[in-house]
């Protein structure tokens, strides 16, 4: 059986980064195989074995240290900090808003606010 991949699927292969475009079942006795369109142009055949998803931040799949992939969390599910929040200060909120600006929000959000708080 073959099946195209529609969205196609970021993999890490010997060979570098592509996108898987078809996926290849010859059946129980045999590996999956992947059809790869490299980064470079090339297209190979990969077994299941070879390949290894990329991290995509819009599922939340991020790889850890070891290369094992794991959900992130995003930062409103996590408790809120021990220590009590400081309010920002006016060059701080004129950095998240010129934060949202450049990134076509009317207001800064929780991101930008953070961001700017972080900066020193």
């Amino acid at each position: 059986m073959i099946l195209q991949l529609e969205p196609m699927i970021g993999m890490i292969t010997p060979k570098g980064c592509g996108h898987a475009a078809f996926l290849i079942d010859y059946g129980l006795e045999s590996d999956l195989y992947w059809v790869v369109l490299q980064n470079s142009g090339e297209i190979w055949t990969w077994q299941n074995k070879d390949v290894r998803l990329q991290d995509n931040i819009t599922s939340g799949r991020y790889a850890n240290e070891k290369g094992d992939f794991m959900k992130h969390t995003p930062v409103w599910d996590k408790p809120n900090p021990k220590e009590k929040s400081k309010k920002l200060t006016s060059a701080k909120k004129a950095d998240a808003k010129a934060r949202a600006k450049k990134a076509g929000r009317p207001y800064p959000n929780l991101i930008d606010n953070m961001a700017a708080a972080r900066k020193k």
